[in-house]
């Protein structure tokens, strides 16, 4: 999670083997940033975010994260959990048509298989 974290940013991790020493590079290079929002998707890891070098305690950091496991919340110390529930097969397609734009026409066979994956999709 480090690297990946690290790479996303721009971080240089590579020269340094120890885990607590990166940790501080990559803290160091969020805590000089005006503001910082991470968002990790379908976390199943209980993660310790100190350890990966990020301090989510001060003021200008923030983390968004999504999980199916009230105890990676937990575990992670996250402040407010929001259930979110799976919309309904027509609430699913409307959402998705209005994301996509009014303006946006779907062929009948690309149409098919974007509704086919709504549906699939748990």
């Amino acid at each position: 999670l480090q690297d990946k974290i690290a790479r996303f940013l721009g971080v240089k991790l590579e020269d340094e083997d120890e885990e607590d020493f990166r940790a501080a590079r990559l803290n160091r290079f969020l805590s000089q940033k005006k503001t910082s929002v991470l968002i990790l998707d379908d976390m199943w890891e209980n993660t310790d975010m100190k350890r990966v070098g990020c301090n989510f305690a001060v003021e200008c950091c923030r983390l968004i994260v999504t999980t199916r496991s009230t105890e990676v919340c937990r575990r992670i110390g996250c402040n407010i959990l929001i259930p979110v529930v799976k919309l309904g097969k027509d609430d699913a397609w409307k959402l998705f048509t209005e994301t996509l734009g009014k303006e946006t026409v779907l062929g009948p066979q690309v149409e098919e298989i974007a509704k086919s994956m709504a549906e699939v999709c748990d």
